[in-house]
């Protein structure tokens, strides 16, 4: 199972949002898919979808239980 970080405002209604990643750090034992780090700049030039934090398990609770621990960390 995966969750999806996006640079987006939720208090407008999800738009798409710009600036600088100020402070992005990701758990060690998930898989991390992003072109980004921490320093990087968002622009309007690009999806706002910035990482794919995505685990696996034996089944589905263990999944689940492990990605709620990695996005806990």
């Amino acid at each position: 199972v995966e969750a999806r970080l996006y640079a987006e405002d939720a208090s407008q209604g999800f738009l798409p949002q710009t600036g600088q990643l100020t402070h992005l750090q990701f758990p060690g034992d998930a898989r991390i898919d992003s072109g980004i780090e921490q320093g990087d700049s968002i622009t309007i030039h690009y999806d706002p979808m910035i990482a794919k934090i995505i685990v696996k398990g034996p089944d589905r609770k263990t999944a689940l239980a492990r990605l709620a621990k990695a996005l806990d960390e």
